[in-house]
């Protein structure tokens, strides 16, 4: 009888330490977000899932401009004619404190007070008429991140600055969420924004690595194999400007103020979710130029430039959909 009852017990203890797999897809940050996460249990599954959701939306309500009230949004309106000084918690400094290093980082290409050039171009496309170049210079001197000046508790910005963390928001939140779910003890994730950013925890039950279908707006690139680690997908021509026979895309160079007005995509992989989003739009900008200080700084690129692919040595396999010679 002991016999029979210590197997029955374990037999238990095995079936009850089951690895379950839950998925839940939520609109966040302007897309979808989908989480799958492997736990012990359902009810452990859950907390997770919704753990993450709760972080996420609470960086949301603060950063989003689109968040009338949000920290970012009511800097935004205080600077516009006199400048503003506000108080900011740990998050708003965090996240703006990364994108000064960031924007250092890549030579000025990614820089998240690019504002007033985009909404320059803008009413240019609408007017049908290029800018010229007294106003180009004008908008031009109201960019860069030097512009933001970070207190403990404050943050200021000059007159005419505004802040657009959309290139950022979502690879920073997933790093947060990262340590997060790392101290609730869960190590097999994956967090997807709409294939957008990306946040890989160890693998799934039955593959050594996830698998993730990646694209560029309408394309569908490939299949992207990642396992601890943070990914980024960017692309120039998501949205275009026309003006005349010409269209602008809707990335733009901060140090130039031009928009790119041909095809990039890239891909940028690491440790860190802020890096690899502020890189994946930087080498919009940079192309092919940008690869080597994007792998000094740690992070595995791909770039596709017209028909010219540019693949850092440790990039992950990705298995083709179309090829760049088909572009």
């Amino acid at each position: 009888m002991p016999l029979v009852i210590a197997l029955t017990a374990l037999l238990c203890c095995t079936a009850l330490q089951t690895p379950v797999v839950l998925r839940e897809g939520r609109p966040s940050m302007g897309t979808v977000l989908e989480i799958t996460v492997i736990a012990p249990d359902e009810v452990t599954g859950r907390r997770w899932i919704d753990g993450c959701f709760e972080q996420i939306d609470a960086i949301e309500r603060l950063v989003s401009r689109w968040e009338p009230e949000s920290t970012i949004s009511r800097l935004n309106r205080s600077a516009l004619e006199a400048g503003a000084r506000l108080p900011a918690g740990p998050t708003v400094i965090g996240i703006l404190s990364d994108a000064k290093r960031l924007a250092s980082e890549t030579d000025g290409a990614f820089d998240v007070t690019v504002g007033p050039l985009i909404a320059l171009w803008r009413e240019q496309s609408l007017a049908n008429e290029l800018p010229d170049e007294e106003n180009l210079a004008t908008t031009r001197s109201r960019v860069g991140t030097s512009r933001i000046i970070l207190e403990e508790g404050f943050v200021t910005l000059t007159p005419g600055t505004s802040i657009d963390l959309g290139g950022l928001a979502k690879g920073w939140a997933l790093e947060q969420v990262e340590s997060w779910l790392r101290e609730q003890g869960a190590d097999r994730a994956l967090l997807n924004f709409g294939g957008s950013s990306l946040l890989a925890l160890g693998t799934p039950l039955d593959a050594p690595t996830w698998r993730v279908l990646v694209g560029a707006g309408e394309r569908r690139l490939g299949v992207l194999s990642l396992s601890d680690a943070h990914a980024s997908v960017s692309a120039s021509l998501g949205q275009t400007y026309p003006i005349g026979a010409q269209q602008f895309g809707h990335v733009i160079d901060p140090r130039t103020g031009w928009p790119v007005s041909h095809e990039v995509v890239s891909i940028a992989i690491g440790t860190s979710g802020a890096t690899a989003e502020a890189w994946s739009t930087a080498l919009l900008v940079r192309g092919t130029e940008g690869v080597i200080d994007a792998t000094t700084a740690g992070v595995d690129v791909m770039v596709v430039d017209g028909g010219s692919l540019t693949v850092s040595d440790d990039f992950p396999d990705l298995e083709w959909l179309e090829v760049p010679s088909a572009w």
